[in-house]
């Protein structure tokens, strides 16, 4: 009998098995981008294992080479952010875009939607109505970590909506004051985000 095939699949099996976040980990990024979206009555956004491999990927890339760009991918929006070492990463590191709702209008469309100039495209990527589904990867290198998350469909694109009255399909649940309490800035933090791209 021949094992070298077997070999092969148990190492690709155990090399994709690295390549993604834990259940615990996905379970509460997913959590926290459906409390957001159900604060406004949005429709909850369903886990994408193809896109979390691709934000596992590009999150190890930008810890392995110590950087901090998008991954240019037209196919998705973007979120990125990373931090030095704390309890709850993934949860602090989400929290750098939710706590950008308290800056936010949809009364305008984007990008017109900072009620006084502050950042606000990544909660607008959070909570972008037409989105539908989220992916998202880990990395870390010396002291900081890197989350980073990719939407489908894209959002923030110019001229739109973020989301639209045909968007909303159930009562708001109100605020999600707990996701804007985490602590204020601290050591080295950065949050990014990549526009779509807008006719």
């Amino acid at each position: 009998m021949n094992k070298l095939p077997f070999l092969i699949f148990c190492f690709l099996a155990l090399t994709a098995s690295a390549t993604i976040v834990d259940t615990y980990t996905k379970n509460v990024l997913l959590n926290l981008h459906n409390i957001e979206r159900s604060c406004l009555g949005l429709g909850n956004l369903t886990w994408d294992a193809t896109i979390a491999a691709a934000a596992q990927d590009w999150a190890e890339y930008l810890a392995e080479n110590d950087l901090f760009k998008h991954s240019g991918d037209d196919g998705v929006g973007e979120n990125i952010a990373e931090a030095s070492i704390r309890a709850n990463m993934a949860a602090f590191l989400f929290s750098l875009w939710a706590e950008e709702k308290e800056h936010f209008s949809n009364a305008k469309p984007y990008p017109n939607v900072s009620t006084d100039g502050d950042v606000v495209g990544h909660y607008t990527q959070i909570i972008w109505g037409r989105t539908y589904a989220v992916g998202c990867g880990v990395g870390y290198q010396s002291g900081v970590n890197y989350l980073v998350c990719q939407y489908k469909l894209a959002g923030n694109y110019i001229g739109n909506y973020v989301y639209y009255p045909g968007d909303v399909i159930r009562t708001p649940t109100g605020s999600s004051r707990l996701l804007t309490s985490a602590p204020k800035k601290k050591g080295n933090t950065r949050g990014a985000n990549r526009k779509g791209k807008g006719k």
